[in-house]
């Protein structure tokens, strides 16, 4: 299991850069479809959730793939910043 990634944690999160503008655009776009569907506005923040938690498993997996090439993963948007949940 890889640990939550915490927006304290410094350098640990190689991909935080690349996956928070990935959540972002994706949160926009689901706000978008949300605002064309009558009621849309309440599935909005599930469909965020998991989007999120899809991003997630797709970061530990590249993260567990590349975890012994060293400084790699700073090609994906350097650490520092990453995203909430």
């Amino acid at each position: 299991r890889m640990p939550q990634h915490d927006s304290g944690s410094g350098g640990q999160d190689p991909f935080g850069g690349a996956k928070q503008q990935a959540d972002n655009q994706i949160n926009s776009e689901i706000d978008q479809l949300a605002g064309k569907i009558p009621g849309g506005e309440k599935l909005s923040q599930p469909a965020k959730e998991a989007a999120s938690g899809a991003l997630n498993t797709i970061e530990q997996q590249v993260e567990s793939k590349l975890g012994n090439l060293g400084g790699l993963g700073n090609l994906f948007g350097g650490g520092g910043n990453s995203g909430g949940q």
